[in-house]
């Protein structure tokens, strides 16, 4: 195993010791949202947020914020960084991100693309959220809408 999995996997034990998740004693309670009313500050200001090399435009750190509808609604609020090639409307997009709801909140992060990708946080209760992004029907890149599906672990007894 590389230096780089061995590090994930330490990373994610030491997550489930954190925060008394097992897999014999978590709940696993799924989700489906959607984020809509997206205010997204895009392109951001200031050196060294956004430019371009060739045809790629960069990115970093565009603040985003969302309504969450759905099984977990609340408020989401981004800070995104992407590089997306105008040629060939390929990107790669990651971001950190305040999840806001009734059941928690996360903080976390996300990888992927500006279509679609995975993220994962960890709450303020104790809780871990982890799941799929996929931009929804009709949608613009990094401005949304996005289908969120995944799972919200509760820890165990």
């Amino acid at each position: 195993m590389g230096r780089s999995a061995t590090a994930v996997v330490l990373a994610v034990i030491g997550l489930l010791v954190v925060t008394g998740l097992s897999a014999a004693g978590a709940t696993r309670v799924g989700f489906r949202v959607m984020l809509v009313d997206t205010e997204a500050r895009l392109p951001p200001v200031g050196p060294g947020t956004n430019w371009f090399s060739g045809p790629i435009w960069h990115v970093r750190e565009a603040e985003v914020q969302d309504t969450v509808v759905g099984s977990v609604d609340g408020s989401l609020h981004r800070l995104v960084s992407f590089n997306l090639d105008g040629s060939t409307g390929r990107s790669t997009a990651w971001c950190s991100f305040t999840w806001t709801s009734a059941v928690d909140t996360w903080r976390g992060h996300c990888r992927g693309s500006l279509v679609a990708g995975t993220f994962e946080g960890l709450g303020l209760g104790g809780t871990l959220i982890q799941g799929r992004y996929e931009l929804g029907p009709g949608g613009i890149p990094a401005v949304g809408p996005y289908l969120l599906t995944g799972d919200i672990l509760l820890p165990g007894d």
